[in-house]
């Protein structure tokens, strides 16, 4: 009696750790990163620069970076650069955050609904990153702004941003 104990025992745990491995990679996907987008767009309308210093990546390891590499992402600005801006109140942070109409803060709906957002998502050879890109319909050469974020420890975090626009 003790073995078949033992034995349902261990189917029961072999489908929890089944169960979640396949919730985990459900969040290194598409709709993972669609998920992460909608997270950012919250925190960037709410002005959490907290929050939002707390989910910049740290830096990825060799093979990621050359799986970026091989990827052909823009990336300008490392995580350091981000959060040194983000407390030193820089460019960075104005132009997410502040109440300046340019500012990606300003055009991002309080109350939902719809925005110009594209989210573009990537695989390879184990890393997964999401290009998320903003822009204001009214005014997009000045507020086209990219944050490319990174699968990583298994959640999403912020890798790194780009101004697509030639006014900063």
């Amino acid at each position: 009696m003790k073995k078949k104990h033992i034995l349902i025992l261990f189917s029961v745990i072999l489908i929890l750790v089944s169960s979640c491995k396949k919730e985990d990679t459900q969040l290194a996907n598409e709709l993972g990163a669609n998920q992460f987008e909608t997270y950012l767009s919250l925190l960037i309308m709410r002005r959490d620069t907290l929050e939002f210093s707390l989910i910049v990546a740290d830096a990825p390891d060799e093979k990621a970076l050359e799986n970026i590499i091989a990827m052909t992402l823009i990336s300008d600005l490392a995580p350091r650069q981000i959060i040194d801006s983000i407390k030193s109140l820089g460019v960075i942070y104005r132009r997410i955050f502040s109440t300046d109409e340019f500012s990606v803060a300003s055009y991002l709906p309080s109350d939902g609904g719809y925005y110009d957002v594209s989210t573009t998502y990537r695989s390879f050879n184990g890393t997964h990153v999401a290009q998320i890109r903003y822009a204001n319909s009214e005014t997009p050469d000045v507020n086209l702004i990219e944050f490319i974020a990174i699968y990583q420890d298994g959640v999403w975090k912020l890798l790194t941003i780009n101004f697509l626009d030639v006014t900063i």
